[in-house]
């Protein structure tokens, strides 16, 4: 029939209704703007289906959480609501970190400079020779702090006087977990102190 009415006919009729679902439009958005890309199961959706999400961050940064119509979810997927929906992929931008000289002496301090992700994040700079390492933790906001290597760690190179491959690291915690870490350098140099007192005796 057409519209909503007919003509009643001289017998008994059955008037079936036929209906369609509606299918609602799922849109996508990521913040910050260049933190990475998302991607849905589906470009749209009827009331029920199950949407299933996934992400790729860009270099420099990890994924936080999916939001839908910015209420945030648990989990990769969620159920179609009967409308459309926005869904937001939310990423950290993760620390980075510069030191002032890759020369570094037992003794003597070189400063690193971090530039946080957020302000928030609290972090631990970690300088690693071979075997040795220390880890320096940082409060939130703390943006610069001194470092020096262990005079110990001479006992790594007995018969040299310099020690190379150094690296020193920031891992960038949120809420005290560890989200990820970027490298400050690959290429620090061990110098041993000119003082006797780090040099091993030897007796003939």
């Amino acid at each position: 029939i057409n519209n909503n009415s007919f003509v009643m006919p001289a017998q008994n009729v059955t008037v079936t209704a036929n209906y369609t679902k509606v299918s609602y439009t799922i849109s996508k958005e990521v913040s910050p703007s260049g933190g990475g890309s998302i991607n849905t199961s589906s470009t749209s959706a009827v009331v029920g289906t199950t949407i299933t999400l996934s992400n790729t961050p860009a270099s420099g940064y990890v994924f936080d959480h999916y939001e839908v119509n910015n209420s945030a979810i648990s989990g990769s997927s969620f159920s179609m609501p009967a409308g459309n929906v926005t869904v937001k992929g939310v990423f950290n931008k993760l620390t980075t970190g510069t030191i002032d000289s890759t020369n570094l002496t037992p003794g003597t301090n070189t400063r690193v400079t971090l530039t946080a992700g957020s302000s928030s994040f609290t972090h631990q700079v970690v300088m690693t020779f071979g075997s040795n390492t220390k880890t320096w933790t940082t409060a939130a906001g703390v943006t610069t702090l001194n470092v020096s290597p262990e005079a110990s760690w001479a006992n790594s190179i007995p018969n040299a006087t310099r020690m190379t491959g150094g690296s020193i690291i920031v891992k960038t915690l949120k809420g005290g977990t560890v989200i990820g870490q970027t490298t400050i350098s690959s290429a620090l140099v061990y110098n041993l102190p000119t003082t006797n007192e780090f040099y091993p005796i030897t007796y003939d």
